[in-house]
């Protein structure tokens, strides 16, 4: 018998066995492996925090202080901080900390029932583990359980994301209230009031996690009219149009959503031809800007006069998103950045075209879309956090496509290997 015939042979066996288990019995199975494996990589980090380096923190001493050393703080941790002693102490909050009213309450309510900073890392794994059932859940309905068990413990086992469960910063709850978000949507499609309010609360409180919330609910209010069978095409394009419209007055209306905008300031981005945050070498040469160029609307006029410059920011803000690479990471994190992603990006595009057709696939794609988007307009980030926002859908379309190209191996190796008997 060759290796290749006795692999293959293992492997029939091996399914074929699997097979048997009931789907509830599987779907247990696969959450709580990949819960231990989580689970397993938080502690491996909150042991030896220098396992992934994630910035200094340089502002509050005292803060630093009273931390544990497996708790890291980093540039943007003082934000949520000072915005819960503001808001135990009853004080507004002040510049950016209203945008992530959330997470500051998150983090001054763990300071308020005396568990610190530790609670907050507490919460943000809970949370990462609730997720799990709903990863889960949706790439089971795109590919079946296998497709399900694929991308729910490559997810988990993925030190990347783990590791910000560790860090006193939005990404990690964001990452996990993203996929709860979506999966509550893919069951309110199929119907009942308590699926649809559910998922109406959830949406509502993703924006207040981090601005890039805000993304959620037009994506999905775009997704579902596109998705209407009822609804004749003028009245999908007029209602796209007035969401747009309806975005760019919230973007001026809303203050805490006006209060991050000028703060990020995506009109000085654009003029400077930033691509990476705060990394000159990687900026574009731009074409120059007018002397009373002071708002959002004259930046608009500026991409209307030069399309062409503004198109290759915004691809060069994409690719350097998805390519991962940063100057910043060790060669080792490059190195693996460049293994595992590329891949994984080719595998999800051909499980994008074969699904977004789709209720749950369809979601999925304008989620990652609408993040996408967000890039091009702004900015990517020196530690690649904007791209773990929807790594998980990334891994779901990858595991539809991934399983798929599985299953016809089996087939052709069904065709050459007789599986003996137990």
């Amino acid at each position: 018998m060759s290796v290749r015939t006795g692999i293959s042979e293992l492997a029939l066996k091996t399914a074929h066995r699997l097979s048997a288990v009931d789907d509830r019995a599987f779907q247990r199975g696969c959450v709580l492996l990949a819960s231990a494996g989580m689970v397993l990589w938080v502690g491996l980090f909150l042991a030896m925090p220098g396992l992934y380096p994630a910035g200094v923190f340089k502002e509050n001493a005292p803060w630093q202080d009273k931390t544990p050393p497996a708790i890291r703080l980093v540039g943007d941790s003082s934000r949520y901080l000072l915005g819960s002693e503001n808001l135990l102490a009853g004080r507004p909050l002040r510049n950016k900390q209203a945008s992530y009213l959330g997470y500051v309450v998150l983090v001054a309510g763990c300071a308020g029932a005396g568990i610190g900073l530790p609670g907050v890392v507490g919460a943000q794994v809970l949370f990462a583990l609730l997720s799990l059932p709903c990863l889960y859940g949706l790439a089971r309905r795109l590919g079946g359980r296998w497709t399900a068990a694929v991308a729910t413990l490559l997810y988990a086992a993925n030190p990347e994301v783990a590791a910000w469960h560790t860090i006193i910063q939005t990404d990690s709850l964001y990452i996990s209230c993203l996929l709860i978000v979506i999966w509550l949507y893919a069951r309110a499609r199929e119907g009942g009031w308590a699926s649809g309010i559910a998922a109406t609360l959830a949406c509502v409180a993703v924006v207040f996690v981090r601005p890039n919330g805000w993304i959620v609910p037009p994506a999905f209010g775009m997704h579902a009219v596109w998705t209407a069978r009822n609804w004749p095409r003028p009245a999908k394009i007029l209602f796209t149009a007035s969401m747009v419209a309806l975005l760019l007055v919230g973007a001026i209306a809303v203050r805490p959503l006006r209060r991050g905008l000028d703060a990020e300031d995506p009109a000085r981005m654009l003029y400077q031809g930033e691509v990476l945050w705060g990394h000159a070498p990687w900026r574009l040469t731009m074409p120059e800007k007018p002397e009373t160029a002071t708002t959002l609307g004259h930046a608009f006029a500026y991409a209307a006069r030069h399309p062409f410059a503004c198109a290759r920011l915004a691809l060069a803000r994409v690719g350097v998103l998805l390519v991962r690479v940063r100057p910043g990471y060790s060669f080792k994190h490059n190195l693996f950045v460049l293994l595992v992603y590329p891949p994984l990006l080719l595998l999800a595009l051909l499980g994008a075209f074969a699904t977004w057709r789709t209720t749950t696939g369809g979601a999925i794609v304008a989620v990652i879309a609408g993040h996408i988007l967000t890039v091009a307009l702004t900015f990517a980030h020196q530690d690649g956090r904007f791209f773990l926002y929807f790594f998980p859908e990334i891994l779901i379309l990858a595991a539809v496509s991934a399983v798929a190209w599985l299953g016809r191996w089996q087939r052709r190796s069904m065709e050459h290997v007789q599986p003996t008997a137990a």
